[in-house]
């Protein structure tokens, strides 16, 4: 397990609610230097929490872009604007470790977060490889969520200076 790691759930590592979140070294990926306050594009098949999300996100300013599927977000024209991806883990069709893992090989390099209601089946190597900064249980509060945006965000203007 990882150094700091929390305890398992289901098997893997992965955050409980009111528990801090699985938190991954930066491993290179994460938002695009060079732009301000980017994109935040969420990715979610339930309406409500896409809706949800996105009205949390504008109240605090934060430019975002929705998607109900990975699909569909790897189908929309201008990826390299994100700088932050919050993704459901489960969804039909591409899961959210299989949609950030396209979205690296496209040279993608937002910072990615999970918010599930279950457990994240992939190792947390493969999430850490991926650029997957947090996996939050959902419900997650908005200081929890917020909190890792703006790690996200921040880290990305921190490398743009």
């Amino acid at each position: 397990m990882l150094s700091g790691a929390l305890p398992a759930l289901g098997g893997l590592p992965y955050g409980r609610p009111g528990s801090p979140p699985l938190v991954f070294p930066h491993s290179g990926v994460g938002p695009v230097p060079g732009s301000i306050v980017g994109m935040i594009g969420i990715v979610d098949d339930d309406d409500a929490v896409r809706d949800s999300l996105r009205v949390l996100l504008e109240s605090h300013m934060l430019r975002v872009h929705d998607f109900n599927s990975g699909k569909a977000l790897l189908d929309s024209d201008d990826l390299d604007g994100f700088d932050c991806f919050i993704l459901d883990y489960q969804m039909p069709g591409m899961n959210g470790i299989e949609v950030v893992e396209a979205l690296r090989s496209r040279g993608v390099s937002g910072a990615a977060i999970f918010v599930s209601a279950l457990a994240v089946s992939a190792s947390a190597e493969r999430l850490r490889r991926a650029g997957v900064i947090a996996a939050l249980m959902k419900p997650v509060t908005e200081n929890e969520l917020m909190g890792w945006i703006e790690r996200a965000v921040g880290s990305h203007s921190a490398r743009a200076h």
